[in-house]
């Protein structure tokens, strides 16, 4: 009998010693329950996504078209009348598609699936952590709190649903612990040691390298940059340092199968943009936002916006508020600013007090501190190149002369808070080791220090790192996504399953924002609380099908409903909040064309007026193919691109305008339709009322010049413009000009409202 019961004691004992696999469950647990009280989950409605403005509309709609389609490059319902297609926005994050894929198979509501991948994504940062930390050999007491500090890190809460797939940064950790791999001198590709060769090849180096490497390659372009610089630096570290070509090319190996899992991941982003052509606009970012977006030493080490105590909250409010670069505000928190100091310390003592350490090496003396010394060294070299390259001012800037689609360098923090996290433990167990061999302890003394450590850091990392109030946020999302679900409902009575609703105004999609502030992705509340409905926001940027809303809208707010009418749209719903005059000029436009006033949401933001009667009667009085040739030339107009000879400015009217210095600079003038159209051109030009300024189309008679008056001159000019791209040039500069108010009439167009007015059908 006491043999039984010793066998079944020592079961829990030999799986906590002998195997990670108790250590992979105790966290597991450990980080859900600080995660339950860290987000307050108690009460929680899952049915209402957790944060509802900005960023975190842009997910929910990836969450709900992977749910509707399967996948998220194209959705019918965004960008009516021809759908959004993502691969104009390329990004290698299809990891978190494939696990919303996943989640779609218990759900089919997507603020469901989208608040459950967000809390998932607790538990399952912490378990990659324990691989990262048994690795670099932390001890399992210590793994089980510092992996649920890096699950807790201030960098999850800030990131949030907004951005939920940096939030996910669960794969983060074994990018990091391949590295330390290939520092320490262990493998990185070749068989496993089982006897069996099935299982020697499961579980082998190489299996390994490629299923972490395809995970980060896969979780977003970020983490998997990230990867290689860091990757780069430590193959070039251990052929300096060791000579070891064979691991250099297998560090370079592992980087090209990295690029190559990215590239895959891209590729048909890629394709689309070889068969229809390069989206400049879709992807638009420039290069000193390298800089604007990059990180700090001092942000790092200082309290997080968030924390708990109201003191250091405010401290590092001040510091925010009065100091520049605010970025994306990053912070490691107490603990990785701990680990961040030591690493950065190390690397000095070891610059420093080389040939010290190599006597003592040599002689055999100090050799746990030897090993130490190592294994933080190649951690605080990690983290030290990688923040050369996030930091102000550092190697990120040399990469954006290169490139501007990298920008936000300061999410490196994530990677730096796992390699200082594991300087703290190392640090901590040969503390609490020196201790042990002092005091002479036992292993049970030893045992319970450690495990009051963990609890200490346990402690640490919640009040340290987790947010002061989450609940209230909450409310306020689920409380706003309640209300618009009713209005949704309620402007879309009577409006026939299948409609099209014009959006107005147009707000670019995505990462833009109109002149008071609201941003692209808000435009897709509608798409997110509607069902079998178009609508025309969501089309990605860039595209003359998707920027179209532009051009309408600067037409007389009766000709807007009158040819959104003819065009196919069965109303049109305006976000007040997004125009300067509050859309009073459109409703009043509208109000008196269709004799009623509009639907009003309770908040007072958006107004629905139905077109359907108007669009009746102008389809009783205008031929059928008369009104397919309008909503070819509405929906798919000659559209005039600015860049890359203009930049964007600022405007008070809510109208686009553009800047540029240059002494002759083109507007591009895009025509994707299979037809020449004949249209005429009106702008309006500021500049300096002394310049010469003359305008003329590629190929299309003589100059005209354009008279400023007080500094303002209007142009108006005749184009035809001919599949493809023409150029409409702006020469004579002799200093900055502004350019704003453009519009491109098709003659067509204006012979279609002129007779709708004849006929009584339109005012």
């Amino acid at each position: 009998m006491a043999n039984e019961v010793t066998k079944r004691t020592s079961i829990p004992e030999r799986l906590w010693t002998h195997t990670d696999a108790l250590l992979y469950l105790v966290t597991a647990l450990v980080s859900s329950i600080v995660t339950w009280f860290a987000i307050d989950l108690k009460g929680a409605r899952l049915n209402a996504p957790f944060e509802y403005n900005g960023d975190a509309l842009a997910t929910g709609a990836h969450f709900k078209t992977v749910l509707q389609t399967g996948w998220y490059e194209y959705q019918g319902l965004l960008g009516a009348p021809y759908g959004q297609t993502y691969n104009d926005f390329p990004t290698a994050d299809n990891l978190h598609l494939v696990v919303a894929n996943i989640i779609g198979l218990f759900t089919d509501q997507w603020p469901v699936a989208l608040n459950v991948y967000y809390i998932i994504g607790f538990p399952l940062a912490a378990l990659g952590a324990v691989w990262f930390f048994r690795t670099v050999g932390v001890s399992r007491a210590l793994t089980v709190a510092l992996a649920t500090a890096f699950a807790v890190a201030p960098y999850h809460f800030m990131r949030g649903e907004g951005h939920l797939w940096l939030a996910s940064y669960y794969a983060v950790p074994l990018g990091a612990g391949l590295l330390v791999i290939l520092l320490s001198g262990g493998r990185l590709w070749g068989r496993g040691r089982s006897q069996n060769k099935w299982l020697a090849v499961i579980f082998s180096p190489t299996s390994r390298s490629l299923l972490f490497t395809t995970l980060l390659a896969s979780s977003g372009s970020y983490y998997g940059i990230f990867f290689l610089v860091l990757l780069a630096f430590a193959g070039i570290a251990v052929l300096i340092r060791d000579g070891s070509w064979a691991r250099f090319w297998g560090a370079a190996g592992l980087g090209a199968f990295t690029a190559g899992v990215m590239f895959l991941n891209m590729l048909p982003d890629i394709l689309y943009g070889i068969f229809n052509g390069a989206n400049a606009a879709g992807l638009a970012r420039s290069a000193p936002e390298a800089e604007i977006y990059a990180l700090k030493l001092t942000q790092l080490i200082m309290p997080w916006p968030g924390h708990r105590i109201p003191e250091l909250r405010h401290f590092r409010e001040l510091y925010d508020n009065y100091y520049p670069l605010l970025s994306e505000r990053p912070a490691l928190g107490a603990l990785g600013a701990l680990g961040l100091v030591i690493g950065f310390l190390t690397i000095a003592y070891l610059a420093i007090a080389r040939r010290r350490t190599e006597r003592d090496a040599s002689a055999g003396r100090g050799e746990h501190q030897q090993l130490l010394l190592n294994r933080v060294g190649d951690l605080g070299g990690l983290l030290f190149v990688a923040f050369l390259f996030a930091t102000v001012g550092g190697l990120s800037t040399v990469i954006s002369f290169f490139t501007s689609s990298l920008r936000g360098w300061n999410r490196m923090s994530i990677v730096m808070l796992i390699l200082a996290l594991g300087i703290v433990g190392l640090v901590l167990d040969r503390l609490i080791a020196n201790a042990a061999r002092r005091f002479n302890w036992r292993l049970s003394v030893r045992a319970v220090v450690a495990a009051g450590m963990a609890s200490l850091l346990l402690v640490v990392a919640f009040v340290d790192q987790t947010p002061s109030d989450v609940t209230a946020g909450r409310i306020a999302a689920a409380k706003a996504f309640d209300a618009d679900t009713v209005w949704i409902d309620t402007a879309l009575t009577g409006i026939r399953s299948g409609s099209m609703i014009l959006q107005l105004p147009y707000v670019p999609f995505p990462e833009s924002s109109s002149v008071t502030g609201v941003l692209g992705s808000e435009g897709l509340i509608p798409y997110l609380l509607s069902e079998n409905i178009s609508w025309s926001a969501g089309g990605i940027k860039g595209r003359p099908r998707s920027d179209y809303p532009l051009a309408l809208e600067q037409y007389r707010p009766e000709d807007v409903a009158n040819l959104a009418a003819a065009s196919g749209f069965a109303g049109i719903m305006v976000d007040r909040n997004a125009l300067p005059d509050h859309a009073a000029l459109l409703e009043a436009g509208w109000t008196s064309l269709l004799g009623h006033t509009p639907l009003v949401s309770e908040s007072e933001r958006f107004t629905f007026f139905n077109l359907q009667d108007l669009a009746k009667t102008i389809s009783e009085t205008i031929p059928p193919t008369e009104l397919e040739s309008i909503t070819r030339l509405i929906t798919q107009p000659v559209t005039g691109y600015f860049e890359p000879d203009f930049e964007s400015l600022s405007s008070t009217d809510g109208l686009p305008e553009w800047g540029t210095a240059l002494s002759n600079a083109k507007i591009r003038l895009t025509n994707t339709t299979t037809d020449s159209v004949s249209l005429e051109a009106q702008l309006t030009i500021t500049a300096d009322p002394k310049a010469n300024l003359k305008a003329w189309v590629d190929g299309q008679g003589s100059k005209v010049s354009v008279t400023l008056k007080d500094g303002v001159g209007t142009v108006r000019l005749p184009v035809s413009a001919a599949p493809g791209t023409t150029n409409l040039h702006i020469s004579g500069l002799t200093g900055p000009i502004t350019v704003s108010h453009l519009r491109l009439v098709p003659d067509e167009v204006v012979q279609f409202l002129g007779a709708l007015r004849s006929s009584g059908a339109g005012q």
